[in-house]
């Protein structure tokens, strides 16, 4: 029996190494051969592998080099029993640090949480789990110091050895649960010298493969050079360089640290590539302990080897590696080897247009290069998939030409998942319980269907209308109360029941203003909705007493079952995994028996569900999207690099002042940093065709340029040394992606948007499927004045169905502080009509109050006196311009036959005979376009009113001119003429610009490009369609070359804006008189 290593720089020659062992040794199909990898997608592709060489794959146990060890140890006969896991382990460290021994030898450790803060059980958990995972890290990485731990007694530790303390302790109180590899590692290589056992181990284990690992530890290394005395153990092993002995080579970093200290002398220059010498320190280690072992270092065996050529940049630097070429033997980099597209790095500013960016990556690599790719041919590796998924899922999807792909490693609660429902629940806070935490716990489809909620909008919508804000019941010596739940939710019921919003009196002086806001079968979407909120605050009541651990595992599951799963006879996958992950707390229940706080155990549960991942679907069928992990890197024609910034990779790790490991570092010691240098070298070397990387390079908010990660820089660093040309390798080979993907930019140089093709074909804005359906014979009245108030607006919601939205999407947990110009507008509107008197003053105040338009307590008089302040001086106005009587509206029904046009809507601001306008806003012009097509509708409908305007800025009221009949039609045919046009292409035509009286008489262009000039480069400008328009050059004119584009945009003013305004006679005229 014998140890081998075979190497290759390969993963396919070592597959068919593996192979041929595998077929010349003859072992029985009954007789399972155990295969030691490190990553679930390697055993996928190793799967297929020998499935292609072998002709079946069957009776392979695929183990990760733990599981080996697990299973050496139930071979020989060690006893197992129930242990403690990582998360159990920390409650017994928890209970330690608590205990008053613990307290009174280490006070220094202690008075991190012995605080009066209501965080002090916090601290000490988070400080249990810290170390219980360090005591996972020394079993591995410090098997030496462990034994000596495992001899010593409490009695003997002195003031600085807590963590000896912590660990002997738990040993002592959990008897055999405490896992300890130590153990398990000595009772192996103890057993392995008894001939019996042995020979019991040649004939259930003969031969053993390790396959692609590069991170082996001592620990590990020592059972398996232990183990190869008695069975076959093969090594199948990377070695990027095979033909030359780099182990020793320094990278440029550390050789500079070593000639500062004296151990090299100045003039020694850097030996080998400088990549695989920085990003090749785990593989250097790796083979550095294996060549600890003699015989290891006699079986040693080179295999075949693939030397790549040089016919592309990344063919060539793979050739440079291989033969570990300095950058004195490197050959020069052509701008044309640069740009042969076989590297790719592209700069976005966003996730999103990552994925973009690589989905028109991959098609142009079909579409364009004509490669035969199979989506299993390419791979494409994150470094958050989590943040990444649902932008991956929102383009493949919805992409005109679709890829088949998995996604691996997505978090066990990421997406709609019982998980994830679970996890919002978890982290609701009953002391806030804000309005939009709570509502969008209806975005998980588990919860919605648990209570039959279907319609989660309208919820939203009827929420924000009764003013739920924040808090279960509020306060009502601060009049928070009218924002919370149960009086919002009060509000809601009575306007399902009353079904009017009049104020209805309660018990005393107490009164609420009924929502009425649904009817019908709505009704029952809230009544759920409402039984939902009321389990979810019983549930919430129950965390308030403390409870042993178990009892907080029985709160849980009725959670489940309460408010997001019912499992029935359809028992859920997920459902059975949380229950598996709850089953656990109970071995801790034995150990740990005191009451803890929701906050604990809260925490403790968090931690252990978002940890997990989903296992499977690497390599799995389509484009595989993963996670960046270390010794996944399988060969693929195309492999893609996403989120490589600057602050994301390599992982930065912050390491604890009381890690005994990094307090006296060894080789081989786990090392985030190198581990993704590792992971970055064996992606380079796994590329066959093209490697594509992405990051985040321009800030959205502002267009700065931020960095790529330092091994993108680094990468970037190689090629300019030996780049000929005297640019910037970054200028040239890091691509600078618009912020949209429907920006022009996208197009220049021949490029194709395929996310878009029509648009990318034409190279201009094409007529969305929208425009097909819109009806211009049968139009709302509010939705034909309002195109012409905004004819901008109008075409990007209407025909590009573009929605800038100004309202905000999430609800407000705070109090009203401050009126938008909204609310005052409408409580402007609501004081002209209550009159001046104090009681209605008073009464409206208090409907505003508890409807949740005005701030709190006294803040609320503030507010409504500074409005009236603003009302009073047109209260008059508006008294005398309509005698006293109330509003009232009309209904149209407007047929124009002769147009073939039909108008549809009814008409406010009517006062008997009149109709009476009130403009708040400083510039009228919208407003008066408002009036003047209102009045048109009614005249032509045949209502014969009188039109009045109140400019509250001004401080007049307008008599407008009659119009009959016929000529309020003729004009509303000119206007739908310009509708229909301004539905084609965007109408030249803006009403919100400061136009003089002079303009009314003659519009001159010189003065059209000052008053735009001067409306749309204040930065607070807030109309975002216009504005785009503006800074495209929508509305740049030149006298010379522009004179039949300043003729449309005086057409449009003289058929919409100019007759409203000249409807007025004295709209320009003085108080006096005087113009």
């Amino acid at each position: 029996m014998s140890s081998q290593i075979q190497a290759s720089n390969s993963l396919n020659i070592l597959a068919e190494a593996l192979c041929a062992d595998l077929r010349h040794r003859h072992i029985s199909v009954f007789r399972p051969h155990y295969i030691v990898t490190q990553t679930e997608g390697m055993n996928n592709w190793l799967r297929m592998q020998m499935a292609q060489n072998l002709g079946i794959a069957a009776n392979y146990r695929f183990l990760k080099p733990n599981d080996l060890v697990n299973q050496l140890y139930a071979i020989l006969g060690g006893e197992f029993s129930t242990l403690l896991n990582p998360a159990n382990q920390s409650w017994l460290i928890f209970k330690i640090l608590g205990e008053r021994d613990f307290i009174k030898r280490f006070p220094k450790i202690a008075s991190y949480y012995q605080t009066d803060g209501p965080d002090a059980d916090l601290k000490r958990f988070a400080l249990a789990e810290k170390v219980a995972d360090l005591f996972d890290q020394y079993q591995i990485y410090r098997a030496k110091m462990m034994r000596e731990w495992n001899g010593k007694s409490l009695a003997e530790l002195n003031a600085d050895q807590w963590q000896t303390y912590i660990w002997v302790k738990a040993a002592q109180s959990a008897g055999g649960q405490l896992p300890d590899k130590t153990a398990i590692g000595n009772f192996i290589i103890q057993e392995l010298r008894q001939p019996e056992k042995q020979a019991m181990l040649q004939n259930r284990m003969p031969e053993l493969s390790l396959f692609g690992l590069s991170v082996l530890t001592s620990f590990h290394l020592e059972i398996f050079n232990a183990l190869g005395q008695w069975v076959n153990f093969s090594y199948y092993l990377i070695n990027p360089a095979p033909n030359v002995y780099w182990f020793e080579d320094l990278s440029n970093k550390r050789l500079m640290q070593l000639k500062k200290k004296g151990f090299v002398e100045p003039y020694e220059e850097m030996q080998g590539n400088k990549l695989l010498t920085s990003w090749g320190k785990i593989i250097q280690h790796t083979f550095k302990m294996l060549f600890e072992n003699e015989e290891l270092i006699n079986s040693y065996t080179e295999l075949a080897t693939a030397e790549p050529t040089s016919d592309t940049l990344l063919h060539k630097i793979q050739h440079e590696l291989y033969h570990n070429l300095n950058d004195d033997a490197r050959q020069n980099i052509s701008e044309s080897e640069l740009k042969d597209g076989s590297v790719v790095i592209n700069s976005c500013f966003t996730p999103a247009r990552e994925v973009e960016t690589l989905y028109n990556y991959l098609v142009a690599l079909v579409d364009e290069k004509e490669e035969r790719l199979s989506p299993r041919d390419v791979v494409v590796m994150v470094s958050d998939i989590d943040a990444y998924a649902p932008y991956i899922k929102a383009v493949f999807n919805n992409a005109p030409y679709k890829f088949g792909f998995t996604i691996a490693d997505e978090s066990f609660a990421s997406n709609d998942t019982i998980a994830a429902a679970l996890i919002a629940l978890l982290e609701i806070n009953p002391q806030k319980f804000h309005a939009e935490d709570v509502l969008q716990l209806l975005d998980f489809s588990y919860i919605r269907k648990r209570f039959g909620i279907s319609d989660a909008d309208l919820i939203r919508s009827v929420v924000a209308k009764a003013n739920i804000r924040t808090g279960i019941k509020g306060d009502k010596l601060d009049d928070s109360h009218y924002m919370s739940w149960t009086y919002g939710l009060q509000r809601i019921i009575y306007g399902l029941c009353l079904g009017n919003q009049s104020e209805y009196f309660l018990d005393g002086d107490e009164s609420i203003f009924p929502v009425d806001a649904v009817e019908g079968s709505a009704s029952d979407e809230l009544i759920r909705f409402i039984h939902f909120v009321q389990v979810l605050i019983s549930t919430l009541e129950q965390r308030e007493r403390h409870r042993p651990i178990d009892e907080w595992v029985k709160y849980v599951e009725t959670l489940l079952l309460n408010l997001v799963f019912d499992p029935g006879e359809n028992a859920d996958e997920d459902y059975q995994a949380l229950l598996g992950q709850l089953e656990q707390y109970n071995t801790a229940t034995d150990l740990f028996g005191a009451e803890i706080s929701y906050t604990i155990f809260s925490h403790s549960l968090l931690s252990a569900i978002s940890a997990s991942t989903r296992l499977g679907s690497f390599a799995g069928g389509g484009i595989t999207f993963c996670s960046l992990i270390p010794m996944r890197s399988i060969p693929f024609k195309v492999i893609a690099l996403l989120g490589l910034n600057f602050d994301k990779f390599p992982r930065k790790e912050t390491q604890v002042s009381f890690n005994l490991i990094t307090q006296h570092p060894l080789p081989g010691d786990r090392n985030v940093k190198d581990n993704d240098k590792h992971l970055f070298l064996e992606t380079l070397l796994s590329a066959q065709d093209y490697l594509y990387i992405s990051y985040i390079g321009q800030n959205v908010k502002d267009n700065s340029s931020l960095p790529p990660s330092a091994l993108v820089d680094e990468l970037l660093d190689y090629l300019q040394n030996k780049y000929v040309a005297d640019d910037k390798v970054a200028d040239v080979l890091v691509q600078k992606q618009a912020l949209h993907h429907f920006s022009t930019k996208n197009f220049e140089n021949g490029k194709i948007n395929y996310l878009d093709i029509q648009h990318a074909m034409n190279h201009s804005l094409t007529v969305t499927k929208q425009q097909e359906e819109l009806n211009f014979n049968e139009l709302a009245t509010h939705v034909f004045v309002n195109f012409f108030k905004n004819p901008i607006k109008a075409y990007f919601n209407r025909v590009l169905a573009i929605y800038y939205e100004d309202e905000e999407t999430l609800l407000s947990s705070t109090e009203v502080f401050d009126l938008n110009h909204r609310e005052k507008w409408q409580l402007k509107q609501d004081l002209l009509r209550c009159g001046n008197g104090p009681k209605e003053q008073e009464a409206l105040r208090l409907r505003q109050l508890k409807t949740g338009n005005l701030p709190l307590k006294n803040f609320s008089r503030i507010a409504v006196a500074e409005v009236e302040e603003m009302v009073e001086p047109v209260r008059n106005l508006y008294l005398a311009a309509t005698s006293g009587l109330s509003e009232s509206t009309i209904n149209i029904e407007l047929e124009i036959p002769e147009a073939n046009i039909k108008f549809n809507g009814s008409l406010s601001n009517i006062y008997g005979e009149k109709m009476v306008v009130v403009c708040w806003s400083s510039v009228a012009y919208k407003y008066l376009i408002d009036a003047y097509i209102s009045y048109l509708f009614a005249q032509a409908s045949g209502y014969n009113l009188k039109l009045y305007f109140i400019n509250a800025n001004t401080g007049r009221c307008y008599e407008a001119f009659y119009i009959d009949e016929q000529s309020a039609k003729a004009k509303l045919i000119d206007l739908h003429n310009l509708f229909i046009e301004g539905h084609q292409e965007i109408l030249l035509f803006y009403a919100d610009l400061g136009y003089g009286e002079t303009d009314f008489d003659e519009l001159h262009m010189g003065n059209l490009k000052k008053l735009l000039t001067k409306k749309f480069e204040k930065p607070e400008y807030s109309d975002v369609y216009t504005n785009i328009k503006y800074n495209e050059g929508f509305f740049e004119m030149d006298l010379e070359t522009d004179g039949e584009k300043f003729e449309e945009f005086k057409r449009n003013f003289d058929t919409i804006l100019k007759p409203a305004v000249k409807l007025f006679p004295t709209y320009f005229t003085k108080a006096d008189g005087i113009k």
